[in-house]
Order: structure tokens, then sequence, then C-alpha cells
């Protein structure tokens, strides 16, 4: 039976991390993110077989553009799209934000569970594994306003784009790309709220740092898109050559 470690897998951790990773789930046995079943010794510590089923992988499922599971069945740009002016040049998203993808990125976001920041940015690398931009040079994660960062403690961005460039081998910048001005929560909030929500809400310290440069940008979740296309706006004006959205999961 396949299982989230066979289909999407993520980097083997070192050997300390390994003995203390062993000794924590003896005093605490692994659960399951979404349903909290007590998950059998093995490297799936993440996901019960069971739900780790009801997560839609959208590797080759989803629109090219803006990553929205609603692909074309031609291969053009899906309706969404067609609607919008996306300033990022792809979009690339490891699964479907549905209730066990949610409960994993809620577990890192809202609770701190960091070995979940591990698995998402594992599912990153899988997706991007055979896609036309993977050889970006440059790894950038969304940033975090600083009263958010510190109220929050770490960026879940930052922490998924780390795992990603361990495990593909490209540099992480993170501390340029930074959120100038706090916004306000975007979950209620229509497209073009959210567009305006977000409108100069990002510069970068030093612009000449991805001039010329592919930029593979990192977040954990795209609903609308318009966060990452305004972080694309500031990276295209400062030269980038072209910028890759990826995300964990898409809505």
């Amino acid at each position: 039976m396949e299982t989230s470690a066979d289909l999407l897998p993520f980097p083997k951790p070192g050997f300390a991390q390994r003995a203390f990773s062993g000794l924590f789930d003896l005093l605490y046995p692994p659960h399951c993110f979404h349903c909290a079943q007590p998950l059998p010794d093995g490297p799936n510590k993440y996901l019960c077989d069971r739900c780790f089923k009801t997560v839609r992988i959208l590797k080759g499922e989803s629109c090219p553009r803006c990553a929205h599971p609603g692909k074309s069945p031609t291969g053009e740009d899906c309706q969404f799209c067609r609607t919008r002016t996306l300033r990022f040049d792809a979009a690339v998203a490891a699964v479907e934000f549905g209730d066990a993808s949610r409960a994993i990125i809620h577990a890192l976001k809202y609770h701190g569970n960091m070995p979940a920041a591990r698995l998402l940015g594992g599912w990153l690398a899988a997706a991007l594994n055979d896609h036309p931009m993977r050889d970006s040079n440059l790894i950038i994660p969304v940033p975090l306003h600083r009263s958010r960062l510190a109220h929050r403690g770490f960026n879940q961005a930052l922490l998924i784009a780390g795992t990603l460039s361990a495990t593909v081998n490209k540099p992480l910048h993170d501390g340029n790309l930074r959120r100038i001005r706090h916004t306000e929560t975007q979950t209620r909030m229509s497209v073009a709220k959210r567009e305006e929500n977000v409108k100069g809400a990002f510069s970068l310290r030093k612009p000449v740092l991805v001039a010329g440069r592919s930029i593979i940008l990192v977040d954990d979740v795209m609903t609308t898109g318009a966060t990452m296309s305004e972080c694309a706006r500031i990276l295209k004006a400062a030269g980038a050559r072209s910028v890759l959205a990826v995300v964990a999961a898409r809505a």
C-alpha cells in the first residue's frame, strides 16, 4: 500500500535528528495531524493512510498559470486566470487545500508544530521535480510583517522554503523581500479587496540581488494569488527574470 511518504517524499533527517526523534516518539507516540489516531512506526509520521487518501495531489492536475485545481481540459489558462492580472509567470501547488492538508498547515501556522514544515517543504520538492521552471536559481519566502512575526514567533513560509532549499539544493534568500505595511487578514475578502489590501505592502532591501535572477517564491497557501502576485510585481520591477509561485496547498 502506498503511503504519503511513498508518494510525497521528504528529506531524510540526520543521525542526531533521528536519535532525538526516536526518543521523542517513545515518550510521545506520533499521531495523525488530521484525525489524531496513533501512527505506526515507519517513515509516515504525519498522516495516517486513511487521511492521506483524502489529500488531492495536484501534480499535473492544476492550471499551470495559477495552480487552480480547476484546470482547463484544453490546456489553456483556466477561467480564474482569464479574469485576473497575475504578475508571476507560473504557479505550482503540491496539493489542494482540503481537510487533511488544512490540518497540517494549521498545525504549523497556528500551533508551532515544526515537523509539519518539513513535510510541506518535501511536498513542494516533489511537486517541482519535473516542472519546466524547476531550475530557477533563487528561493524567496513570502515575508510576514514584523508585528505578525513577533506575535507568531516564526514565518511558516520561511520554514517551508528552508526544507525546499535543502532538498533541491538551491540558495534561500530571506530578509531581502520584506513586508513594510501591516495588512488585514484576507480570509473573508473578495479578490478585489485582497488586491487592494496588499498593494504597496512589500519592498526589497537590495533590489540588485534579484536582478536577472529566476525566482521561486514560496508560501504555505494560495487562495486568490493576490499576495504572491504583489510580491512578484516587486521582484519583476527590480529586474527578476521570472517568478514561479510555489505553495504547499491551493484553495
